[in-house]
């Protein structure tokens, strides 16, 4: 009896799939863990502006970055970390 081929074959682990998301999931880390250090050493209105300009920094570090490696995950972190600075920025903002 002849076994079928299987039509979409499970993908491998650490392949060039999943890079991508790994890039994006560290760069993400790093955001919380500067965006925490920064809202216990500052004042409430201080830590929000300071968080988004670290995070408009480490944006621009990772689009320098997409266009050197010519990764699109490196851009795409770039981009979220952008969206995810300003919305942390508004929430402290309007928080204090």
């Amino acid at each position: 009896m002849e076994q079928e081929p299987i039509p979409f074959p499970p993908p491998k682990k650490g392949g060039p799939e999943n890079s991508g998301m790994k890039i994006v999931g560290i760069n993400f880390a790093v955001f919380i863990g500067y965006t925490i250090i920064l809202s216990a050493t500052l004042d409430k209105g201080d830590w929000a502006f300071a968080s988004l300009i670290f995070a408009g920094a480490h944006a621009f570090i990772c689009l320098i970055v997409a266009a050197v490696v010519q990764k699109w995950a490196w851009a795409l972190a770039g981009l979220l970390l952008v969206i995810a600075g300003f919305s942390t920025c508004v929430l402290g903002v309007f928080s204090s």
